[in-house]
């Protein structure tokens, strides 16, 4: 006989315990999924925020390179000025004045000649300081200069023959205008010369340059070097002298 008054109430209650608890799992499993998207997500922002850190910190840890050291006798050291020179006339021998060895042979023109520490490129420098008297006459040299003569630099030198002088020279103060000279001599007598001036305008280093090419044949080559205006300067310092002819 067919039971027409449906469920009992025990069986309802069981039903209902069911749908709950099936509702439940459901409602865990989808936490369970948000919480291992979020882990995810957390991780993989960790790991980047790590790496972008390091490489942060090692950029602005990292010491900076060490500069690359200058060509032997090329950039001036800290405190001189480079003043723009002649295209070097270098190819053959080169006669260095660097001081190091005293004065031989040098001789003043209107200056007297002495040693002062320290130089530019080495621990001497040559320093010229104006005698009492007036600067002499000096034939084509720049009038007023006062100047040293150095040693005989190209004893025998072919007509055509470039020689160019450099050397660096520095004023205790402003005001001075300092003298580099090439003269050309036959049997004793100056034929040719050329002079380079530069206005010192401050106490640092500076380096200028003078370039002659040679008219005579067999003719010497004598260095002069010095200035106008050494009263004003204090003087004046000259060191790294070359001669180069080709």
């Amino acid at each position: 006989m067919q039971d027409d008054a449906g469920p009992s109430p025990r069986r309802r209650r069981l039903f209902q315990r069911d749908q709950e608890l099936s509702g439940l799992g459901a409602s865990l499993l989808a936490a369970g999924l948000v919480l291992v998207v979020l882990v995810v997500v957390v991780g993989i922002r960790l790991i980047h925020g790590i790496g972008g850190d390091r490489t942060s910190n090692a950029a602005s840890t990292t010491p900076p390179a060490a500069p690359s050291p200058a060509p032997p006798g090329g950039l001036p050291q800290p405190g001189a000025v480079r003043t723009p020179t002649t295209a070097d006339a270098g190819g053959g021998a080169t006669v260095s004045f660097d001081f190091e060895h005293g004065l031989n042979g040098w001789q003043g023109r209107g200056v007297v000649l002495g040693e002062i520490r320290p130089g530019y490129a080495s621990p001497t420098a040559l320093e010229l300081q104006p005698t009492p008297e007036a600067p002499p006459d000096l034939g084509s040299a720049p009038a007023g200069a006062r100047l040293a003569l150095a040693p005989p630099v190209i004893g025998s030198a072919r007509q055509g023959t470039r020689v160019q002088a450099t050397a660096w020279v520095a004023a205790p103060k402003p005001g001075a205008r300092a003298v580099l000279r090439l003269e050309e001599s036959v049997q004793g007598q100056t034929v040719a010369a050329t002079s380079a001036l530069l206005d010192l305008r401050d106490a640092t280093w500076h380096e200028f340059a003078v370039v002659h090419e040679v008219s005579e044949e067999h003719s010497t080559i004598l260095l002069l070097v010095g200035g106008l205006g050494l009263e004003r300067s204090e003087g004046l310092r000259f060191d790294a002298v070359r001669v180069t002819g080709r």
